[in-house]
């Protein structure tokens, strides 16, 4: 699913809700999908990549609602703004995640090295 600038991402998650077997989830420029859109992604419980980029309104809250997808592999966050905190979250909540893709200028390289100590075959780009 790619959108830009929708009027309103509840209806897109009523339309794509009833899709449970959704593997892959992609929105690029959702400048309006707040945390609140993104807890109704935490129905995906079975998604494998999730793209979030430049979705510059989501907040870390945004990672507690997804703490139901456990399968997630790859996960994409360039352009987000996010706190070094989020990343604590990672290694119990997203332990298969192989690859994590990151741009923020408000996480520390000492804070990627720090997941990347407790997530080993973790790709961090």
């Amino acid at each position: 699913m790619w959108c830009k600038h929708p009027e309103g991402m509840s209806n897109t998650f009523k339309d794509i809700g009833r899709l449970e077997s959704l593997e892959k989830l992609i929105y690029a420029m959702c400048k309006s999908m707040t945390d609140d859109d993104a807890e109704q992604m935490a129905r995906f419980r079975n998604l494998k990549h999730l793209e979030l980029v430049g979705c510059d309104q989501l907040t870390d809250k945004t990672f507690t609602h997804m703490a139901n997808c456990k399968y997630l592999e790859y996960l994409n966050l360039r352009c987000c703004t996010l706190s070094e905190q989020v990343l604590h979250m990672f290694p119990e909540q997203f332990y298969r995640l192989g690859t994590l893709r990151l741009d923020s200028e408000t996480i520390t390289s000492k804070a990627l090295d720090a997941l990347a100590e407790k997530m080993p075959s973790l790709r961090i780009h």
